[in-house]
Parts: structure tokens; sequence; C-alpha cells
């Protein structure tokens, strides 16, 4: 299985996402791979560890608007819940919903190895 393959079938919007770099293959590519390499998982990690919830809006921010420009539909909806509860201070269940996004996180990285 080809590596479009693999994100199709993850649930990427392959069409949506090609659309935004013009039908650029090789440049979502490496979009994808800067978007791995990016620090905002770490840092929302950083702050996340600390209980630091006001700055863990930005970094939460930033990964809700790199995960829908690139169609990582699967990432995007786990990283708008915990966006939102961070933003509206609904932090019941706040660890759980972060913890999501994370091993939803692990599963795109192994995806792409």
């Amino acid at each position: 299985m080809d590596i479009w393959e693999k994100l199709e079938r993850y649930g990427v919007d392959l069409e949506g996402a090609l659309t935004r770099v013009l039908g650029d293959r090789e440049l979502y590519l490496e979009c994808i791979q800067d978007f791995l390499q990016e620090n905002s998982y770490n840092r929302l990690k950083e702050c996340m560890a600390v209980g630091d919830y006001e700055e863990a809006i930005a970094p939460a921010h930033a990964l809700k608007g790199v995960t829908a420009n690139l169609g990582i539909t699967p990432l995007n909806e786990k990283i708008v819940v915990v966006l939102e509860a961070l933003r509206g201070g609904k932090r019941e269940h706040l660890q759980e919903q972060y913890e999501a996004f994370c091993k939803e996180m692990e599963t795109f990285q192994k995806l792409l190895l």
C-alpha cells in the first residue's frame, strides 16, 4: 500500500488538501513532514503536563489550523474538542480529550513510517 492509500484509508481529505496545494502531491507530502516536525504538538504537551491551560490554547489553535488545511480529519476532530474545552474552561473531561488527541497523533505518525 502506498502513502496515498494509507492517508485515504486513515481518513485524510486528500481531494480538499490537494486542492489547497494546487494538486502538487510532492508539496503536500513536504507539508505533512513539516507538520510532524513543527513544534506545536510538543508545546501543547508541555503546557498540558504542567496544567497551563491558558498557554495551551495557542499550540492547540495552531494544530487545529494545520490539521484542517492538510485535511487530516481524524486529528482535526480531536484537537477541535480539546481547543473548545480549553477556550471554554470546560476542563472536566479535558485530560481524556487531550489523551485521545495524543493517541490519534501517534496513530498518524505510525502511519507515515
